[in-house]
């Protein structure tokens, strides 16, 4: 996480002014983004499109030459471990909304690295995880969950389960070309 924020703050985005754009989509579409991801990539390059666009009409002296440089974070994850599932149970009333309230200055590499390590974060906190007993274990979390809760008690099986809802299925089709890629039951293949 903190490697990862100061690999981008220093060799990667470049000394110009930051911006900070995020999107939230409708809880029920997360649910179907969260199977199809060509959906996902669809709506990415929409709303990168779109800031662009608007970017161009508010920016006249730049030119049409100038692009959008953009590093993007897709968190698939709530503050207690919940996944799309517990967003198609959930509520569905809120639609979409987009916050740009967050700039950075040009010179300001720490704080650059604020959102960079807030947006690397993992799913996962073992700081928030504490042993009731041998039988639970409480997940605490710094915001209110989908239920207004901030801790959650399960069993390790359950936090297990949960864990490894966060894992990507492995991939259908075999990888071309590169000894000890993936087959289709994602093992790895020797030559």
């Amino acid at each position: 996480m903190v490697e990862t924020a100061a690999h981008l703050a220093d060799p990667v985005i470049a000394r110009l002014p930051v911006r900070q754009w995020v999107l939230c989509v409708p809880k029920r579409l997360r649910y179907h983004l969260e199977r199809d991801p060509a959906a996902v990539n669809a709506a990415l390059h929409i709303f990168l499109a779109a800031i662009e666009r608007v970017l161009w009409q508010h920016s006249p002296g730049d030119g049409a030459a100038s692009r959008l440089g953009a590093v993007v974070f897709i968190h698939r994850f709530g503050a207690l471990l919940n996944t799309a599932q517990a967003i198609a149970d959930g509520e569905h009333g809120r639609g979409f909304s987009v916050d740009a309230a967050v700039r950075i200055e040009a010179f300001d590499r720490d704080g650059l690295k604020r959102p960079l390590r807030y947006c690397t974060r993992p799913a996962f906190s073992l700081e928030r995880l504490r042993e009731i007993d041998r039988k639970y274990l409480v997940y605490e979390s710094v915001k209110p969950g989908p239920k207004g809760g901030v801790s959650l008690m399960l069993t390790p099986m359950q936090l297990l389960n949960r864990l490894a809802a966060f894992i990507p299925p492995p991939t259908l089709k075999p990888a071309r070309g590169r000894a000890g890629g993936p087959d289709h039951g994602g093992r790895r293949r020797h030559r």
